[in-house]
């Protein structure tokens, strides 16, 4: 297994399953249209990992879970808090610079 056909095989036969798989995980249609190609594009870095093709889709199931606990993992490392949640926030009188003497300042300045 290696060759163009044979990844174009693999791709055919297993995209669906792996689509809905990564969809029930995600919930999303993007997350898991990402999640799927992400998926294949490590598989094809790891082909030659692959010893026996005809494990190949419980193989492609676990790239698929680790890939989807490596995202969870990151998420939640770095949790944001969407901007609607955050409401107005109060505006505090900016300090009111005191008046500089131009002179003070540039013989401040010179030394």
């Amino acid at each position: 297994m290696g060759s163009a056909s044979d990844v174009r095989e693999l791709v055919d036969a297993h995209y669906d399953s792996l689509y809905r798989y990564a969809y029930r995980l995600t919930g999303s249609a993007a997350d898991a249209e990402d999640l799927t190609q992400d998926t294949f594009g490590k598989a094809l870095a790891r082909l030659p990992q692959l010893r026996e093709p005809g494990r190949a889709k419980a193989w492609l199931f676990r790239i698929l879970r680790n890939a989807y606990l490596h995202r969870v993992r990151d998420q939640r490392r770095h949790r944001t808090v969407p901007l609607d949640a955050v409401g107005d926030l109060a505006m505090e009188p900016a300090d009111v610079p005191a008046d500089v003497d131009p002179a003070q300042l540039q013989q401040a300045l010179a030394e």
